[in-house]
């Protein structure tokens, strides 16, 4: 509820609360979302990557996509989604 009332601070404490208590690769995504957001190209990266990790999750990849597009990486974007 917090992203989507653009409350990024409360929004990124939820999820790493989340996280602590039961790990997954949902917040882990979430969490590179919120680092989206506020620009944090780096650190969001790095938790579509972790998110990435679990296979049976697929929207880290979509996202993960996404950073690699707006660091003008258009070729690695493509090979991630197909």
């Amino acid at each position: 509820i917090h992203m989507y009332r653009n409350e990024v601070k409360s929004a990124e404490r939820s999820f790493k609360l989340a996280q602590m208590i039961y790990p997954s690769a949902v917040t882990l995504d979430a969490l590179g979302c919120v680092a989206f957001k506020n620009g944090e190209i780096k650190i969001a990266k790095k938790y579509f990557q972790a998110a990435s990790q679990d296979p049976t999750y697929h929207n880290a990849i979509a996202n993960l996509a996404v950073v690699y597009h707006s660091q003008g990486d258009r070729k690695g974007a493509l090979l991630l989604i197909k």
